[in-house]
């Protein structure tokens, strides 16, 4: 908020729009531009009300005051809005990154079960690591076998 503020000492009274990204479902993030300041007497309506506020600040004070609360909780809501867009865009990429995980495993297996010569019984081989076509280099790289023997 100094930083709005500062900006205003300097530049005076100028209008400031506020862009931050907020995530749409299905469409991704996108950019959207506001109006922080002048404040926009259209987007929040006054309410009616059978009774008056009560008010305990001079009437200067309290336009002051609620500028600011305003100017804060736009910021905020700024702020929260491009938090949960950054966690939506990573929760999508998890989500195809197991996706691509899911279809490797699945072509793996496939490609384990057409190998001849594989041991399909999951036990491994001599080394007990599985022996895929295309990864005869990497398999058994420990070189140490297993053995079911229990020492004496």
């Amino acid at each position: 908020m100094d930083a709005v503020y500062a900006y205003l000492v300097d530049a005076g009274a100028t209008p400031i729009d506020l862009v931050s990204p907020v995530w749409r479902t299905g469409q991704g993030p996108h950019l959207v531009r506001r109006t922080l300041l002048p404040f926009d007497e259209n987007a929040h309506p006054p309410q009616p009300s059978a009774l008056p506020p009560v008010v305990n600040l001079a009437p200067g004070e309290l336009i002051a005051r609620h500028g600011e609360e305003y100017v804060l909780a736009q910021l905020c809501e700024a702020a929260i809005e491009a938090c949960a867009a950054e966690n939506e865009a990573r929760m999508t990429t998890m989500a195809a990154g197991k996706t691509n995980i899911d279809g490797r495993l699945a072509a793996l297996q496939v490609e384990e079960r057409l190998t001849p010569g594989a041991d399909h019984r999951g036990s491994g081989g001599a080394c007990g690591r599985r022996t895929f076509a295309s990864d005869k280099s990497r398999a058994c790289l420990t070189g140490v076998k297993f053995s079911r023997e229990q020492p004496a």
